[in-house]
């Protein structure tokens, strides 16, 4: 007869076969995708250096919709407009929830912010009160402020053509760190700014599939903080950066509400919509979401440069002509 220790190896094994087994995709009905391997599932297969490449590769093997795994961890990757249009929006009650990021969300605390949260009634919440300050009707308030900077910008890139690429990086995040704080950005290293890229490198490194093992082993967020290999050690100094990064512009906001100063700024229209004290108030709101705007913004010189280089030409011709006459 089997002896206990046996019976419990070889119902491990059974299981470690079962959980790896392809005839699983099958059974539930899951989309194609790359092979999972024993425990890490599809963990080397992507390239941490640049894992937009390999998702790309499985584009084309695979199609627009494709299923991995990483360590249990379940991932449908949408590599189509179509794919995230018939998903996200046709049948967004069922799949526009956010991933669980266990590191970034719980633990650093950007769980609530309006890029990670769920669509339940604080992201309603947090999308209404985005709606009372910027949109369309509020949003035409800036108009003056993106018209100044536009012509700031212009006035730099022809000053210093060889450094666009920084030029019009500072003006979009001008444009967003003034409409959102009132606080006007005089070059790259303003404080905010090399704080922002800080906190928006911890967000790209910490998010990426495996880079810390409690987002896939949730469990590992009880060991206390002093053993060693705790995640709440990285987790405690990014939370502390990320308090900051959000702490300090909104009392500058504070102040200038005091001051009665603070007209035509977001974060203050989303205090006085709610009738909020700016003293010893925590915000209903934290104005994370121009996280990623303000450290990100190619986008911007995407459009700004090679969508109609004819005309871009002409208007340099012009332009040339007009300033040194040929």
């Amino acid at each position: 007869m089997p002896s206990a220790p046996e019976i419990t190896i070889s119902l491990l094994a059974i299981a470690v076969l079962w959980w790896s087994c392809p005839l699983k995709f099958k059974l539930r009905s899951l989309p194609p995708g790359p092979w999972p391997k024993p425990l890490i599932g599809n963990l080397i297969d992507i390239s941490f250096r640049d894992p937009w490449a390999t998702i790309k590769d499985w584009k084309t093997c695979f199609g627009n919709v494709v299923y991995i795994e990483i360590f249990g961890n379940k991932l449908v990757l949408l590599n189509s407009l179509q794919a995230v249009t018939d998903l996200f929006e046709k049948q967004g009650v069922l799949y526009s929830h956010r991933p669980e990021a266990i590191m970034v969300g719980e633990l650093m605390g950007l769980d609530q912010s309006i890029g990670l949260s769920n669509n339940d009634k604080s992201w309603k919440q947090q999308r209404r009160l985005v709606s009372i300050a910027l949109g369309p009707k509020a949003f035409k308030q800036h108009a003056k402020t993106q018209a100044d900077l536009a012509a700031r910008m212009i006035l730099e890139l022809h000053q210093n053509q060889a450094n666009h690429h920084e030029i019009i990086n500072l003006a979009a995040a001008r444009l967003i760190v003034q409409i959102t704080y009132g606080h006007f950005i005089k070059d790259m290293t303003d404080p905010y700014i090399i704080k922002a890229d800080q906190v928006f490198d911890l967000i790209s490194s910490s998010i990426r599939p495996g880079a810390y093992l409690v987002d896939s082993l949730p469990w590992l967020k009880n060991i206390p903080k002093w053993l060693p290999g705790s995640p709440h050690r990285p987790a405690s100094k990014g939370k502390a950066m990320f308090e900051e990064f959000i702490g300090v512009p909104f009392e500058h906001v504070k102040l200038q509400m005091l001051a009665e100063n603070s007209v035509f700024i977001f974060a203050a229209s989303i205090l006085a919509a709610y009738s909020i004290n700016p003293v010893g108030e925590t915000p209903l709101v934290e104005p994370k979401f121009s996280l990623g705007l303000i450290s990100h913004p190619e986008p911007f010189e995407c459009k700004f440069t090679p969508r109609n280089p004819a005309i871009h030409n002409l208007v340099k011709a012009q332009l040339d002509g007009g300033l040194y006459g040929h």
